[in-house]
């Protein structure tokens, strides 16, 4: 029975997998043809390094190979260095040179990671099997969670500006139509920006975790073959949570809050603005009116 439930749970993933690298696609097909420039070159690098991630996954679920799980994790670090160079550059307390200085440190960390993962490769081998006992991935997820936990400084920091910009404004009753409609990219920036640390933060916690308990047993043989039901739910949540999770905060934030907008002419964008309304927003127009 436990056999049959392990089967379960692979064709679950697998299929889960599938399906977020077959909606990542389409939506990246959409976002290269952004007409608007809704997303700059570098969110469209972090939304590709996310579908490719799902690819590694789904490689990764076939043959448990080293280089799949290492790849899949360097990109990872990767995406988040991407994403935590975005958060420093919101920061509107942050210098100038502080964000031309993030940006050397970013590619050149980048660099780093991509020779760390040549490394890894090369001295287990292409088709070396996973195993969860090795110290690169207690290594690989400190570091990511350490990466988190300054996207969340800089998330929280960014949310607090946004909270005293409106709070500010609404106390000097400003509710003309351009000031609704930045009022509106604000509020549309703070759910990105949770979106953002929440998934990632999440996602690297469990993932520490995990790999601390594999770690830490005695013995350990191949993590992925389970034995019980509770350790085959455990595995299922870890995969989602880990590695589905922060592609799905991505897809949401890059694609799902920007499609009505990708591939639409200028002159409908224009239209909204003379409006005085923003689609993308989820505050209501009520909630800005003067109550004058």
């Amino acid at each position: 029975m436990e056999s049959l439930y392990s089967l379960f749970s692979q064709i679950l993933l697998i299929t889960t997998s599938v399906i977020l690298l077959f909606s990542m696609t389409i939506a990246f097909r959409k976002i290269m043809k952004d007409v608007n420039d809704i997303l700059d070159s570098t969110d469209k690098l972090v939304f590709f390094i996310a579908a490719f991630q799902q690819l590694l996954l789904f490689a990764f679920l076939i043959k448990q190979y080293t280089i799949f799980l290492s790849g899949l994790r360097i990109l990872r670090m990767l995406q988040d260095i991407m994403l935590l160079n975005c958060l420093i550059k919101l920061d509107n307390d942050n210098e100038k040179c502080l964000v031309n200085f993030n940006n050397k440190i970013s590619k050149l960390l980048s660099l780093i990671l991509l020779f760390f993962w040549c490394g890894i490769v090369y001295l287990e081998g292409f088709k070396s099997p996973f195993q969860c006992d090795q110290q690169i991935w207690m290594l690989l997820s400190g570091l990511l969670l350490l990466t988190n936990i300054i996207q969340l400084y800089f998330g929280l920091k960014i949310i607090i500006q946004i909270y005293k910009y409106c709070k500010d404004s609404s106390n000097q009753h400003m509710f003309d139509g351009l000031h609704k409609i930045m009022m509106d990219e604000l509020q549309n920036r703070k759910v990105q920006v949770r979106v953002f640390v929440l998934c990632s933060i999440i996602s690297s916690i469990v993932m520490l975790l995990y790999d601390y308990n594999m770690f830490d047993q005695l013995n350990p043989t191949f993590c992925l073959q389970k034995s019980t039901i509770t350790q085959i739910l455990i595995y299922i949540a870890v995969i989602i949570f880990s590695y589905q999770l922060p592609c799905l905060g991505i897809y949401y934030v890059f694609y799902h809050k920007n499609k009505k907008y990708l591939n639409n002419h200028n002159w409908e964008i224009q239209r909204n603005i003379v409006n005085f309304y923003d689609e993308r927003s989820e505050i209501e127009l009520g909630e800005y009116q003067n109550p004058q």
